[in-house]
C-alpha cells in the first residue's frame, strides 16, 4: 500500500510536471509569436509611413513642378515686321524685317540672350543643316512677363526680295533665345526657330500702295524649331 501511495504520489507528481511545461511552453509560444507578429506590424507600420512620405514628397515636387511650368518665362517667335525703305541717293527700295520674340510666361526671364542670322541663298538649305551662330548680332536683354522683345532686324533688297519671289533666291531667318527663369534649380532654356521666306506678294520693287498691297509670307523650315 505505501509502494501504492508512493507510486501514486510521484505519477501524479510528474502529471503535474508535464502539464506545467505544456503550459509553460504554450505561454512562451505565444509571448514569441505575440513579438513576431508585433515586429511584423512595426515593419509594416514603418513601410507604410515611409511610402506615405515618399508619395507626399512626390505630390510635393509634382505640384512645385506644375507652379513652375505654368508660371515661368517661355520664348517663342511671335511674328516677323517688315518696313519699306527708299534710298534716295540710288533711288533703290529696300526692306528691313525684324523678328519678335515674345515671353508668354508670367514671369520674367534671367540672362536673356538672343542669336539671329539672316541668309539669302541661291539653292534651298540641304537637309541636316547645322545652323551656324551669328555671334555678332548676339543680344543680350530681358522679356518681362507676357512682354515682346525685337531682335536684330536684318535686311534685304528689293531686287532680292523679287529674286525670292521668282523662286530664284531662297531666303532664310534662323536663330535661338537662350535664358534662366526665376526658379532657383532650373536649368536655362533655350528656343530654336528656323523661318523661310515662302512667299511674296506684290511688287517688292515699287512703292507700297492701294494697288500695291506688299506682303511677306513666312514659313517654318523642316528643321531647328524646337524648345525646352
Amino acid at each position: 500500500p505505501d509502494d501504492a501511495d508512493g507510486g501514486g504520489w510521484i505519477d501524479n507528481f510528474l502529471y503535474q510536471v508535464k502539464i506545467t511545461d505544456v503550459l509553460v511552453a504554450l505561454f512562451s509560444g505565444l509571448l514569441v509569436l505575440g513579438m513576431v507578429l508585433q515586429a511584423r506590424r512595426m515593419r509594416e507600420t514603418v513601410k507604410a509611413t515611409t511610402e506615405a512620405a515618399q508619395a507626399a514628397d512626390k505630390t510635393a515636387r509634382a505640384a512645385e513642378d506644375a507652379l513652375v511650368a505654368g508660371q515661368r518665362a517661355f520664348m517663342f517667335i511671335k511674328e516677323f515686321k517688315t518696313f519699306l525703305h527708299f534710298d534716295a541717293a540710288s533711288g533703290q527700295y529696300r526692306w528691313s524685317i525684324h523678328p519678335v520674340w515674345e515671353n508668354s510666361g508670367n514671369t520674367p526671364t534671367k540672362g536673356l540672350s538672343i542669336n539671329t542670322t539672316y541668309r539669302l541663298l541661291d539653292e534651298p538649305l540641304p537637309k541636316d543643316y547645322t545652323f551656324p551662330n551669328s555671334r555678332e548680332d548676339l543680344i543680350p536683354t530681358i522679356a518681362g512677363p507676357k512682354a515682346a522683345v525685337e531682335a536684330v532686324p536684318g535686311a534685304i533688297s528689293a531686287e532680292d526680295l523679287a529674286a525670292v519671289q521668282q523662286g530664284r533666291k531662297h531666303f532664310y531667318i534662323w536663330g535661338w533665345a537662350e535664358y534662366h527663369d526665376i526658379f532657383e534649380g532650373t536649368k536655362k532654356h533655350t528656343t530654336r526657330f528656323c523661318n523661310q521666306l515662302m512667299q511674296v506678294i506684290g511688287d517688292p520693287r515699287a512703292a507700297i500702295n492701294e494697288h500695291n498691297m506688299m506682303q511677306m509670307l513666312f514659313g517654318f523650315h523642316s528643321e531647328n524649331n524646337c524648345a525646352d
